[in-house]
């Protein structure tokens, strides 16, 4: 073709690359960071090759797949002559570190600055700088993020010239932090040592600091621990990976294709490589509760992992790559690291929500349930940072020394005293008797239990109901119309304390079900598991453990829903349900939670389910059936409407009201409970009426078909609400 009447190519085109060059440059990129962690190697000293000893350095093996006609090397490489022992060693006095008082008021935080040392084993030496967080000019500095560890404190460092006792997780992570030399910023804030913990007045101050703090950090420095050397084969893979999707660009279509690993230059998939990059998963930073805010609020982010460090955002795209390519990746993981590759996708999701300002209070203590806490405290603490600012700018000032009981009163008043009306009417969503923790055995009773609109945020785990208010991707509506008229009076363990509300009742509750606690053992499980072959393969162990549990799981839902449709049929052949016209669909609907994942419910993995009550035949016939490997032989319908039910029906019993509507109700509900519409909350909620008039205990959330959408909210006005008081 002439190149005068050749098309133009935009500027803006990205380049596309041959098989080949993707491939070399997988390699080269290999070699390079051989070549760049080759400082790490010596177990002696913090900055050295191993050249110390006299027998040359020591290297790591980069991956090469394919041929490479390139080799990289690096010319005049230095000799670290560095002495063998240690002839000056860091004395550590026997005076004891006292803090000086700092003005936490104005905004003045500690920061550290942390020497560097040339043995591995030297003392971390350490000294104490106070700046204003408030202030612009204030000097740069990083915050550190790691795992808290135990709270044993035997470890010594030396702080402005005096002795200072940590645990020994904080000690390992200032010594991977200290022997950075190049990423090292010249302060650094550690909450454990710059903040007082043992002043208490101190430690609540600098608490309402957090969020600032870590907003404000030049670079947030995560510490997932440690791990040893031969890890670098992972880490070797990951820098891969980053240079490889940069080349193509990120284009999703070529990260999916099957034949990915041999066209880039990417070892196969059952290569050690990828199973030791899975080991960061199992990290116990990606359990703890705090890190949550440490990196949703950091502008940047830089990680280690033991001797090494990388970039979040490399972390991310390697991460994100074994999601595209799971069947092949994420299925050689053993469980933990499982576990770990949720908690990190929990974490960017809450980020990515967060910086979208999509992320309401409520749902942020909700998605962090399960997370770990050292102190229970911390439950709510441990994310002031994010909560502040989606709510107000008035501070809600924690105080260490509640009783936790009584710190989750003061921030659910703080909720109601300073939320947007949506957020507020969202707080009874989480509370109630059904959503309350059992005593441990020998564990002391609080003092005075919390009012029932209070949420007790210790009672939330991976396995409590769920929240119909946040079910689906489309919320409910149905008080549609009103505002919420809740206002704390009392005060909580002093008197009784309690809130005003405004109410229509849809009924006492006629019948119910059975609840889960009431099923009895399904011999089919015991067979399934007698049934699975044992094998040595770890990752085929952890997929039939897994096929297991969720056969069981699928036995005792079936049991539940046969005693939900012997209710739901006799109140239908006895006229109880006249107000639904399709008696099945509307059974189906209900044991769904009202989630058919159509319209504005559809996500970017689900399919319509158009037709529920014939979908609700199949799947019980499924289940019937009992394949061994429950997912092994089912449409994503079957299989969609199966994780649905789960999820509405856990912790819930079928019931029918005297009004002839039936839903989902909490499991401790009992038979003259009544259903209320609340102002402003877009669920039903089940009461229990005390002997006073006008005067409920919340007893939880629940879902009753026909009413969600506002069909009986549209056809009223406020003044058919009644007041009522909710202790």
């Amino acid at each position: 073709m002439d190149p005068q009447t050749a098309p133009a190519v935009p500027a803006d085109t990205p380049e596309v690359f041959s098989s080949e060059m993707l491939r070399i440059a997988a390699n080269l990129t290999s070699q390079f960071a051989a070549i760049s962690v080759s400082t790490i190697t010596c177990d002696l000293h913090e900055h050295c090759d191993g050249s110390c000893s006299g027998n040359g350095p020591i290297k790591f093996q980069p991956l090469q797949v394919g041929a490479m006609p390139y080799r990289a090397n690096v010319q005049d490489r230095p000799t670290f002559n560095l002495p063998l022992v240690q002839d000056h060693p860091t004395e550590v006095p026997a005076e004891d570190f006292q803090y000086t008082p700092i003005d936490s008021a104005s905004g003045e935080i500690r920061v550290l600055r942390l020497h560097k040392a040339v043995f591995r084993f030297d003392v971390v030496v350490v000294d104490l700088v106070t700046i204003n967080i408030n202030d612009e000019n204030h000097p740069s500095f990083g915050a550190l993020s790691y795992h808290w560890g135990d709270p044993v404190f035997d470890q010594t460092i030396v702080c402005d010239g005096k002795k200072l006792l940590i645990n020994a997780s904080l000690h390992a992570s200032l010594k991977r932090h200290r022997s950075d030399w190049v990423e090292l910023p010249e302060f650094l804030w550690v909450d454990a040592i710059c903040i007082n913990q043992k002043d208490k007045d101190e430690l609540n101050k600098q608490l309402v600091l957090m969020g600032d703090i870590y907003r404000g950090a030049a670079t947030v420095f995560v510490d997932f621990g440690d791990v040893q050397k031969e890890w670098y084969v992972g880490y070797d893979l990951m820098q891969r990976v980053r240079a490889i999707r940069k080349m193509l660009h990120d284009r999703v279509e070529d990260l999916t294709d099957e034949g990915l690993q041999e066209r880039v230059g990417l070892p196969p998939f059952d290569h050690v490589s990828w199973h030791n990059f899975g080991v960061v998963f199992t990290s116990p930073w990606l359990k703890r509760t705090w890190t949550i805010q440490e990196v949703v609020l950091a502008e940047d982010i830089r990680c280690r992992y033991g001797r090494f460090a990388f970039e979040w955002g490399a972390l991310i795209e390697m991460t994100h790559l074994m999601a595209l390519q799971g069947r092949h990746t994420l299925t050689g993981l053993v469980y933990p690291q499982m576990v770990g590759t949720l908690n990190l996708d929990r974490i960017l999701r809450i980020r990515l929500e967060f910086q979208a300002g999509r992320l309401a209070p409520m749902k942020l203590l909700w998605r962090t349930r399960d997370c770990q806490v050292s102190n229970p405290r911390d439950k709510v603490v441990g994310l002031l940072g994010m909560l502040v600012p989606t709510l107000t700018r008035e501070k809600f000032e924690a105080d260490y020394s509640w009783p936790v009981e009584t710190l989750f009163y003061h921030f659910a008043k703080y909720i109601l005293r300073a939320c947007r009306f949506p957020d507020r009417a969202e707080l009874l969503s989480f509370a109630g008797l059904s959503r309350r923790r059992k005593p441990n055995a020998g564990e002391p009773e609080a003092s005075a239990p919390l009012p029932s609109w209070v949420p007790d945020w210790l009672a939330h785990d991976a396995l409590s109901p769920s929240v119909f208010s946040i079910l689906r991707e489309k919320p409910f509506n149905a008080a549609k119309g009103t505002m919420p008229v809740m206002y704390p009076l009392g005060e909580y363990g002093k008197d009784e304390c309690f809130i005003t509300q405004v109410g229509y009742s849809l009924g006492n509750i006629m019948t119910l079900g059975q609840e889960e606690g009431e099923l009895e053992a399904d011999g089919d499980a015991g067979s399934a598991v007698q049934s699975t072959q044992l094998t040595i393969d770890p990752a085929a162990a952890a997929r039939d453990a897994t096929g297991i549990a969720l056969r069981r799981e699928h036995l005792r839902w079936r049991q539940w829903q046969n005693h939900a449709a012997e209710v739901f049929e006799a109140a239908r052949l006895a006229g109880q349900l006249h107000r639904y016209q399709d008696h099945k669909t509307a059974f189906a609907l209900t044991l769904l939670g009202g989630d058919d994942y159509k319209g504005g419910n559809a996500t970017a993995t689900s399919v319509p389910i158009e037709n529920p009550s014939e979908l609700l035949n199949v799947v019980l016939e499924d289940i019937s059936a009992g394949h061994p490997n429950p997912d092994a032989n089912e449409s994503r319908l079957v299989s969609l409407f199966k994780t649905q039910v789960l999820a509405a029906c856990r912790g819930r019993r079928f019931a029918v009201t005297e009004d002839g509507y039936m839903g989902l109700v909490p499991a401790c509900t009992q038979v003259g409970d009544q259903v209320f519409l609340l102002g402003g909350v877009t669920v039903p909620f089940v009461l229990r009426r005390r002997p006073e008039e006008k005067k409920y205990v919340l007893i939880g959330d629940s879902y009753i078909h026909g009413v969600m959408e506002g069909e009986v909210a549209e056809t009223m006005s406020m003044a058919n609400y009644s007041p009522v008081f909710i202790y």
